[in-house]
């Protein structure tokens, strides 16, 4: 039983006395816990496309600011934080000049505040140009309106790459909020980043934002109820901050982030929750705060934070195998579409009297912001399809525009030697669809799930489970099915917090529960090139995990039971973060067990080796279940010891959740894995923070695997790249076990190309055709300049365009020399890497250059007027190059005066 009364305020070492009936007095010494301020944060979740139609989506955004000024004007003490800056540019696109007046007024009084990224996106796919574009809107909210722009924040996505840091630094973004969704998306030290938060946390180059972590959003209407009770607060904000109230965490303030959840009218909730509970308790107080009022209220120890350092490593990235074509199309855009706005830009320097198409520009850009939205589940199935197709026209806006500019620029007079753009070029390939899958780890009907993994390099692998035609019908059409006690059902999907295994029983939550026990089967997939038998794996959790304080809500997991290899143990550094408290998401594992696992390599039979104008190319064909058509070519060169590899797939539909993967067995004792991030390289077994996703990951540009430490250190590397599908295992195919710790069980590496794990809100089957490009080559060691040189030589192949009588009466041969067959000549280092494109301005060219390697040198500034850019050249660590890049999306601003013309040497200081 307990009750609650008011106290005098008394200060530490009180003593009081509790009698009870007529029991006898007990004494206690009374400490007072310290005064808290909470603020609360209203907070709508922007997900285009995730609940309805997107239209639909914006315009209920645009009415929620309506609705936050009628607060405003209501209740002084009102504060709104808008999720993405595409919100504000909506609603000034669609509303009178009046209220679009007032809502500018707002956020330049900071009683709203903006989210300096336009809206939610991947870190783990969306690439170093997209993640600077997404903060063009909100450059220009500050530059047109004088908004000020002072964090950016991510929500509902469960990790995020160790290069946003980074990049905040060079954007002049000084805060980040980072709101965390855990379902499916964590481990059980997942807790630790919100029990430290607020946080200093620290990029590739050593740059240190302030940063919230927060463990979900809508986080008062989980604590207080909905609608919110004075008293559902009172139990929930005492256990809330007694995981912060202990002596080595300094702030006197912590936020608790959102009213609301995805994409919900403002007016469903409770504005006066925080008067009525001020009226009623003197501490902790609650205010109504912004993002940016919280950030600045804990700004002042920003010198005395702990400092979070590391990779979230890539959860939810997993959902771009939902859609392998959009995907690979998507990466093709990613290269083509800055390679075709810096010919425009070139072909524009060369001769004034063309200039490079703005605005067909910009709407490709706004196309690739809008394209990475998380997969994740929704409460609706119908906007499925609507999404898939938005997602799909937005990826394609990129493709087209890029195409019509590079047949453009290529026809134009006098400079069809522009055609070759060297490394800098965009790809024009067309996209097909998926090739290996791997199968998700639980079937929704009845037998176990099957996988299909390659023998051999580029091998395909097929994975599916039984899933009956006519209940999946049903489930189309909205119908629900009566449960037949002989067939096993997806797992049921208990409220947030819900105490259930996979099969639906109860689960006691106790601290420190044991995970199940089982004897672990750590032999590699695909390590050699000899088929896998049909075989029973140790049991392990679905790959749609829950979040880790609710495990036993939906699919459970158990811990990774993987010995550790011997003589590892001390030999690489490892971030260390400060001592923290006991977490409750390590008692709450259930004991559910893997799922059974067939692994099916593809039958291939080698069909061909033919001589070619640059090597060898050796193709074989064959099948996997699921699979009709696998076809692979590759190519042993002349010239270099590169070696591409195209895989090439027919994919039949399968409603059984599935995987495909690709498998490259290379053969490493004890591997060291590196991968590479918008900057830089991570290290995952050194690098990840803890929490961090430890089964999969992403690569922009390429994946280097060598020997480990010890007597087989120093035996060379290995650099591999994917040019299609960013997806990709180490070691091993994805088996449920969520690991904390990065422990490769092989060299291989896995390009996981295809899946069908996520539940709603994507397709449940994908078919069709699909090519996929792939390269690696041999290093003496470990080079971050020659693997991101490999990724982007393959990733971003040279555009041609043919010149034809249509396009030139006069096609003879015309040789150039090396100078004029190239439009622009920056005579860079290979450890630079530049893209070229036009100022907002008009003026010159904006040229930006990033350091691969990370260790710094001198660059030569090209011939000729140019203007100082303002900004820091961009560098790290190991390899952890960045790019210099003026401040938050700087070409919005006006650069500093011409400069005299002739070539300038700069020092990029290590």
């Amino acid at each position: 039983m307990r009750a609650r009364f008011p106290v005098p305020e008394f200060p530490a070492g009180t003593r009081a006395e509790v009698v009870l009936g007529g029991a006898e007095p007990r004494a206690y010494t009374l400490d007072p816990a310290r005064k808290w301020t909470l603020h609360l944060i209203p907070h709508v979740h922007l997900d285009v496309g995730y609940t309805d139609a997107q239209g639909k989506v914006l315009e209920l955004h645009s009415r929620n600011l309506d609705r936050a000024l009628d607060a405003l004007d209501r209740d002084p003490g009102f504060a709104f934080s808008v999720d993405g800056s595409l919100i504000v540019a909506q609603y000034l696109a669609t509303r009178s000049k009046e209220r679009a007046a007032r809502v500018l007024e707002a956020l330049r009084s900071g009683r709203l505040s903006v989210n300096a990224f336009h809206s939610l996106f991947l870190s783990g796919v969306a690439s170093l140009e997209e993640i600077y574009r997404a903060a063009y809107l909100a450059a220009e909210l500050r530059d047109r309106h004088g908004v000020p722009v002072a964090y950016a924040n991510l929500t509902d996505v469960p990790s995020y790459s160790a290069a946003i840091p980074s990049i905040l630094g060079a954007l002049g973004v000084e805060g980040f909020v980072g709101i965390q969704n855990h379902h499916r998306g964590a481990n059980a030290d997942s807790d630790l980043q919100h029990l430290l938060s607020p946080v200093m946390w620290e990029g590739v180059d050593g740059t240190r934002v302030l940063t919230h972590f927060s463990d979900t959003y809508s986080q008062l209407r989980f604590m207080a109820g909905d609608p919110q009770s004075v008293e559902g607060g009172a139990h929930a904000l005492c256990r809330l901050l007694a995981r912060y109230e202990r002596p080595g965490y300094l702030p006197h303030d912590l936020a608790i982030i959102g009213t609301h959840a995805d994409n919900e009218d403002l007016a469903d909730g409770d504005a006066g929750f925080a008067a009525r509970w001020n009226a009623a308790y003197a501490f902790p107080t609650i205010r109504v705060s912004t993002m940016a009022a919280y950030l600045d209220a804990v700004r002042p120890l920003a010198g005395r934070l702990p400092v979070w350092r590391g990779d979230g490593g890539s959860y939810w990235e997993d959902g771009v195998g939902t859609g392998a074509v959009i995907v690979a199309e998507h990466r093709r855009a990613q290269t083509a579409l800055p390679a075709a706005e810096g010919l425009a830009a070139l072909v524009a320097h060369a001769d004034p009297a063309y200039r490079p198409n703005r605005a067909a520009l910009d709407a490709a850009w706004e196309g690739r912001c809008s394209a990475p939205s998380t997969p994740g589940p929704g409460p609706t199935r119908s906007p499925t399809r609507t999404a898939r197709r938005w997602r799909t026209s937005s990826t394609g806006s990129g493709t087209r525009c890029t195409r019509r500019t590079g047949r453009r620029w290529t026809r134009a007079p006098g400079v069809e030697p522009a055609r070759r753009t060297g490394r800098d070029a965009g790809a024009d390939a067309a996209g097909a669809q998926p090739a290996a899958l791997g199968p998700r780890h639980r079937g929704r009907g009845r037998g176990a799930a099957r996988h299909g993994v390659p023998a051999g390099v580029g091998g395909a692998v097929g994975v599916r489970g039984a899933a009956p035609p006519a209940a999946h019908r049903a489930r189309r059409a909205g119908l629900r099915l009566p449960r037949r006690p002989d067939r096993r059902r997806p797992h049921p999907r208990p409220g947030r917090g819900g105490r259930h295994d996979p099969r639906g029983n109860r689960v006691r939550r106790g601290r420190g529960m044991a995970a199940g026990a089982g004897a672990a089967d750590d032999r590699a997939v695909g390590g050699d090139a000899r088929p896998r038998h049909r075989g029973r794996a140790r049991p392990a959790a679905p790959p749609d995990r829950p979040r880790p304080d609710q495990r036993a809500a939906r699919r459970g997991a158990v811990r990774a039971q993987r010995p550790r290899v011997p003589g590892r143990s001390g030999t690489r550094r490892v971030p260390t973060h400060p001592a923290h408290p006991h977490t409750t998401i390590a008692g709450r594992l259930p004991g559910a067990e893997r799922p059974e696992l067939d692994v099916f390599p593809a039958a291939t039979t080698a069909v061909g080796l033919r001589r070619t104008y640059d090597g060898w190319r050796l193709r074989t064909t064959g099948s996997a279940p699921s699979l009709p058509y696998v076809e692979t070519d590759v190519l042993l060169r002349d010239g270099s010891d590169r070696v591409d590899v195209v895989v090439r797939l027919e994919k039949e539909r399968e409603l059984a959740r599935e995987a495909v993967y690709v498998a490259f067995p290379f053969a490493a004792d004890r591997p060291r894995f590196r991968y590479d991030r918008q900057q830089g390289w991570i290290d995952p077994a050194a690098d990840h923070a803890p929490g961090a996703c430890q089964e999969w990951f992403t690569t922009q540009y390429g994946v280097v695997v060598e020997p480990g430490t010890g007597a087989d250190a120093g035996g060379g590397a290995i650099a591999w790249t994917s040019a299609d599908a960013p997806l990709f295992t180490a070691g091993d195919i994805v088996r449920g076990a969520w690991p904390e710790r990065f422990e490769p069980a092989s060299g291989a590496i896995f390009s996981w190309v295809m899946n069908n794990y996520w539940p709603t809100n994507t397709p449940p089957e994908q078919d069709g055709s699909l090519t996929l490009r792939y390269a690696f080559a041999p290093l003496p060691a470990f080079d971050p300049v020659a693997a991101g040189r490999l990724g982007r030589e393959v990733r971003a192949a040279a555009m041609v365009s043919e010149v034809t009588r249509l396009d030139k009466f006069d096609t003879g041969p015309r040789p150039l020399d090396a100078g004029a067959a190239s439009l622009l000549d920056l005579g860079l280092p290979e450890w630079a890497h530049a893209t070229v494109a036009e100022p907002r301005d008009r003026k010159g060219l904006l040229v930006r250059v990033q350091d691969l390697g990370g260790l710094g040198g001198d660059t030569a500034a090209p011939s000729g007027p140019c203007r100082a850019v303002p900004g820091r050249r961009e560098r790290g660590p190991r390899g952890r190059g960045r790019r210099a890049r003026r401040a938050l999306a700087g070409d919005h601003s006006q650069a500093g005066p011409p400069r005299a013309p002739g070539s300038r040497t700069r020092k990029a200081r290590p």
